[in-house]
């Protein structure tokens, strides 16, 4: 009389067989994976997705045009860097909340001590998608409140306009007083004529930057959470896990009526 081994070509009904076989290691592994998921989502804390959609402010001539897609694309590079971090940092009610900003119950809250620290964290957890094939931005951000979470969205959003802004006045000021600096030192009518007319339009240009508008980019969509908890997912955490248990114990059924 032979016997079936794992070797040889097995049947619908051997495996039927053989899971009706393992049924207990089955059911226990089942019940390990459910106290696994319980676990799992007591020791997590739940945490709320914010999200905003920014884009290019919208100009109408071409030159213009091509310095705000740069202002942008600024935008797009200080947002989670050095500078806006060290201006999130110094507001302590910023500082507060991302200290409550642990995955796990038991974790350390993350250590902002510093502007590169802060830098980091942003790097990490502050993500930047692209909208399509479109220019805009969509900005998220992952936090246990989501009240908070979609403010740090708007400070982040406001403290890089607020510094692209503020830099771009201060070098329009500067190339005023040069062109103010190098019309009284010059005598030739065609120079004076040209002067003036750039100068006249850097004028403008400091008009335009003293005005109180969002400058190297705009929010198409203001921030907002979700009213539920983006992770952990209880719905898909508890299934996969007893699953997993579930498999386990057939493995291990399997190893142990293997033949030596």
């Amino acid at each position: 009389m032979s016997t079936r081994t794992y070797y040889s070509e097995a049947t619908l009904g051997d495996f039927i067989g053989d899971i009706w076989a393992a049924k207990f290691l089955i059911l226990g592994g089942g019940l390990a994976g459910l106290c696994a998921a319980l676990l799992f989502l007591t020791l997590a804390v739940p945490h709320y997705r914010a999200a905003m959609i920014v884009g290019p402010v919208i100009v109408d001539a071409a030159e213009d045009a091509e310095t705000e897609s740069l202002g942008f694309a600024r935008f797009e590079t200080i947002l989670r860097g050095p500078s806006v971090a060290e201006e999130l940092r110094r507001q302590g009610d910023m500082a507060a909340g991302i200290a409550q900003a642990r995955r796990w119950r038991f974790a350390s809250p993350p250590d902002i001590a510093s502007a590169a620290e802060m830098a980091e964290y942003l790097a990490d957890h502050v993500h930047v998608e692209p909208v399509g094939s479109t220019p805009l931005r969509r900005i998220v951000y992952d936090h246990p409140d989501p009240v908070f979470a979609a403010q740090l969205l708007r400070r982040l959003y406001g403290s890089a306009d607020k510094i692209i802004h503020v830099d771009s006045r201060a070098r329009a000021g500067e190339r005023a007083a040069q062109l103010e600096t190098a019309l009284a030192q010059t005598q030739n009518p065609e120079h004076r004529r040209k002067l003036t007319d750039t100068l006249m339009k850097q004028e403008q240009e400091r008009t335009i930057l003293a005005l109180d508008q969002p400058f190297a980019a705009i929010v198409a969509e203001p921030p907002a959470a979700g009213p539920r908890p983006y992770w952990p997912r209880a719905a898909l955490v508890m299934p996969v896990l007893v699953l997993v248990g579930m498999f386990a114990g057939f493995a291990l059924s399997c190893l142990r009526r293997r033949p030596a």
